[in-house]
């Protein structure tokens, strides 16, 4: 009975730990070390998107995306760009954000589709089109 006992016990604090630590999840975008910059952006969202991240919505919608750092973007600000190919149709994609936003209201610089310039609102939707795929 006792030993019973200690082996559910055991199993019961294994299972405790697997779920605190998330051990098993294979998130690897959570394992990235990205610098400080690129986790502002990243863990940046609007009242659209219902909470989620421009990074967590961006790990859906793209594929190969490369997060990365231009400290010379512009006389004024570096940026913080991510490239990658747009998950439902192949389209390269391009996003710049500034590292010192120009405005009080948006760091949003650029969005590249393929070859289309996208401004802030279509950016917005866009991220919205996958928001619903991010699990949270």
């Amino acid at each position: 009975m006792k030993r019973t006992l200690k082996l559910t016990c055991i199993l019961i604090l294994t299972i405790i730990l697997i779920t605190l630590t998330g051990c098993g999840k294979n998130d690897s975008e959570s394992n990235k070390n990205y610098s400080e910059d690129i986790q502002n952006i990243r863990n940046q969202t609007v009242g659209l998107l219902e909470g989620k991240t421009f990074g967590d919505i961006l790990d859906v919608a793209l594929e190969d995306a490369k997060w990365s750092e231009d400290d010379s973007y512009s006389l004024t600000s570096g940026a913080v760009i991510v490239e990658g190919k747009d998950k439902e149709t192949g389209e390269n994609i391009e996003i710049i954000w500034l590292k010192k936003a120009e405005t009080a209201s948006s760091n949003f610089e650029k969005m590249t589709k393929g070859d289309e310039e996208i401004g802030y609102s279509q950016f917005l939707s866009y991220l919205q089109d996958y928001a619903e795929q991010v699990e949270q």
